[in-house]
């Protein structure tokens, strides 16, 4: 039991070494830190910001009286040696508690601080009131509480500030921007489609066209109407009857009867066969006059011979014939005297 006690009690003994070491901020070996030089970090200003009053001759006069002190454009800082550390957290109390809206100042602005909660120097800082925060840093011995300040615009108290930026829209609802900061904010609800713009009417494919004078969002209304067949394409033929094509699309009707065909001779009448007629618009043929019949104009006469009778031969341009009018053939006797065929001998 005691051994565990004495255990335990050098535990904590280390714990609390570790802890000193830590809270000054030193990170290295003793020895080696008593040449080194250690800042320590106090308030960090959000700029822009005006200094004025009791803040800025509290600040300038610990500067006069003291080399610790180190001021930037933005922050306030103390430097000394480690082994040499300066008693700077009076100073340091001394300053904040002379901080106010007073003498630290932003027009249209509202001082916000952030500062550490927690007991050591690695606590993140967090969000308080300025009150809050000079409380802390007035109460803590160790003071490892860095203080950061910022400030917040006036328009979360004052709404007169916001300026009304667009009107709420299908598309968004009312914008606004402060007019001190800049900062922007909606508010509200959208509103409905303004479907008043016409863009297209009515046609026999779709109904009317409606714009939203807001956006470019498009609905239809309406329904459609009937087909305008007014343009004129192709008369009647044997095939269909008038075409006329819709004015508001490719759609077409047929309008009328059918017209009769049209025909032209494929080939004339002949002795043997009738005329050919075709239809020049769709091919259909059919017959036309009937055949002229023979015209047996060319007409030649043969002699008779010994061998055989004489005829007249009426001929046709497509070279049918017939014979007439016969004549006896020519004979001879044992005398060679010419008679004709049937007379008498006694004429001979």
């Amino acid at each position: 039991m005691e051994r565990r006690r004495n255990l335990l009690k050098k535990v904590l003994i280390y714990v609390l070494t570790v802890a000193v070491v830590l809270s000054n901020g030193m990170f290295m070996n003793l020895k080696k830190a008593k040449a080194e030089t250690y800042y320590q970090y106090l308030v960090h200003f959000s700029k822009p910001f005006t200094m004025t009053g009791s803040l800025k001759n509290t600040i300038e006069g610990i500067m006069k009286s003291s080399s610790v002190l180190k001021k930037s454009e933005d922050s306030l800082c103390v430097e000394y040696l480690i082994n040499e550390k300066s008693d700077y957290v009076n100073m340091y109390k001394n300053i904040v508690a002379n901080l106010d809206a007073s003498t630290l100042v932003n027009p249209g602005f509202y001082i916000r601080a952030m500062v550490g909660m927690g007991n050591k120097l690695s606590d993140t800082p967090q969000n308080a009131t300025l009150a809050e925060a000079k409380n802390l840093i007035s109460n803590d011995a160790q003071n490892h509480r860095s203080l950061y300040i910022y400030w917040q615009c006036g328009h979360i108290y004052d709404s007169s500030r916001w300026q009304l930026t667009s009107a709420a829209t299908c598309q968004h609802n009312n914008q606004y921007r402060c007019t001190i900061c800049g900062e922007t904010k909606s508010e509200g609800n959208t509103i409905s489609h303004n479907y008043s713009s016409c863009i297209s009417g009515a046609t026999c494919q779709q109904p009317a066209v409606y714009k939203c004078t807001m956006c470019n969002s498009t609905i239809n209304q309406g329904s459609t109407i009937g087909h305008n067949y007014s343009t004129y394409v192709s008369g009647a033929t044997c095939q269909h009857p008038a075409i006329y094509k819709c004015t508001m699309c490719s759609n077409t009707t047929y309008s009328g009867g059918y017209a009769n065909h049209t025909w032209a001779q494929k080939s004339a009448a002949t002795c043997t066969q009738g005329q050919v007629l075709y239809c020049t618009t769709c091919g259909t043929q059919t017959a036309g006059a009937g055949a002229t019949g023979h015209n047996y104009s060319s007409v030649s006469v043969t002699a008779p011979t010994s061998s055989s009778k004489g005829y007249t031969r009426h001929r046709c341009g497509c070279g049918a014939y017939y014979d007439d009018t016969f004549t006896y053939k020519v004979e001879y006797d044992a005398k060679r005297w010419l008679w004709k065929c049937g007379e008498p001998d006694d004429k001979l």
